[in-house]
């Protein structure tokens, strides 16, 4: 089945390609971010949103979990397992939790489609490769993936049209926090273009035993023609995190505010990488044809420890639960836009699937 609803949407992209050589010229660098299939607000829409532009998110990232900058947004508040700014994080807007909130990459449902759960930390400093950030905040125009009854948080990839650069960065911080990153932007050239960033990030933590070591590649390419472009984005994490989410008693809080109630032995393991192909057809003056297949993989484990979690003191005991997923769909829009009317109808269709494991090690 999977088979027959790509080779239809990789026609349909086909068809789009093939036609973009006729007449009326369109400025593609300009025209770039019609390339993602995303339901925006504007000043027009009555949805309470802000955006977060690319010069704001270089400015305040620093390899930290995205949910520590959408918390500098109002309406939302946000915590981490380890009490710093890497690992686990959590965030809620108006009080509600991340399995109501819809995230999406370029349009992409990033929410795991059996928890509801959009796991940043499975794709360290992400935000380094964020063009722009559109938080809605209440049920919004987000169509694809989880339901919005929080919000939604929309992210964006590079603008592959920017100016030609290469940079470096090295960052130190407390608790042995790290980053180090480099990234290269080939700009628009021969209607061809290239984004490819590389991460490292390393931290203690601020409880014992809760450290971070992460890593991460994002690629991101394009094909800019006069009437259709295309847009390749490649990204996988891989991440390593001592566990730190078992709530600590104030007694000891206040013998030792950096006391962590997991198990040494107790970790995860997880790698995650997204894949999407994105085409963008201008058909006419008036009408347009976005369309996008994507691709998530998943594979990882942690382990818990059962004695120490009721109380009883830790043994060689170690039960280890792993997880498999493949998450694979499409969608497609067209739009009409004239004058006054606007028109936008699509299809959005996937297929999730997960498998679960466990076991005990001595």
């Amino acid at each position: 089945m999977t088979k027959y609803i790509l080779l239809t949407v990789f026609t349909l992209l086909s068809f789009g390609q093939l036609t973009a050589q006729d007449t009326l010229h369109i400025d593609s660098a300009k025209h770039l971010d019609e390339v993602v299939v995303t339901y925006q607000a504007d000043k027009r829409t009555p949805v309470t949103f802000q955006n977060i532009y690319s010069k704001t998110i270089k400015e305040k990232s620093i390899g930290q979990e995205p949910s520590f900058l959408l918390s500098e947004t109002p309406s939302i508040t946000n915590y981490s397992d380890g009490g710093n700014s890497q690992g686990y994080s959590y965030y809620r807007i108006r009080g509600i939790d991340e399995t109501r909130i819809n995230t999406t990459f370029d349009g992409m449902p990033m929410n795991e489609p059996e928890d509801q759960g959009a796991y940043f930390s499975n794709y360290p400093d992400i935000l380094n490769s964020v063009s722009k950030i559109q938080i809605q905040r209440g049920v919004g125009t987000s169509k694809n993936g989880v339901a919005s009854y929080g919000g939604s948080v929309q992210l964006f990839s590079p603008n592959l049209a920017d100016t030609t650069k290469t940079t470096f960065g090295l960052g130190y911080g407390a608790f042995n926090s790290m980053r180090v990153f480099g990234e290269y932007n080939s700009g628009v050239k021969n209607k061809k273009a290239l984004y490819v960033r590389a991460s490292q990030i390393y931290s203690d933590g601020y409880k014992y035993h809760s450290s971070n070591n992460s890593q991460s590649v994002f690629l991101s390419s394009g094909l800019f023609y006069d009437k259709s472009i295309w847009k390749l984005n490649f990204l996988a994490g891989h991440q390593q995190n001592d566990m730190a989410w078992i709530g600590v008693s104030d007694s000891l809080i206040d013998i030792d505010r950096q006391t962590n109630a997991n198990s040494k032995q107790e970790k995860d393991r997880f790698f995650q990488m997204l894949t999407q192909l994105q085409n963008s057809w201008q058909i006419s003056r008036s009408s347009s044809l976005q369309s996008s297949i994507y691709y998530t993989f998943l594979k990882g484990n942690y382990g818990f420890d059962y004695n120490n979690f009721i109380g009883l003191s830790s043994t060689d005991e170690l039960y280890s639960y792993a997880f498999l997923s493949n998450f694979v769909g499409f969608f497609s829009n067209y739009t009409f836009s004239k004058k006054q009317f606007n028109l936008t109808t699509g299809l959005h269709g996937n297929i999730y699937n997960r498998q679960h494991t466990g076991s005990e090690k001595t």
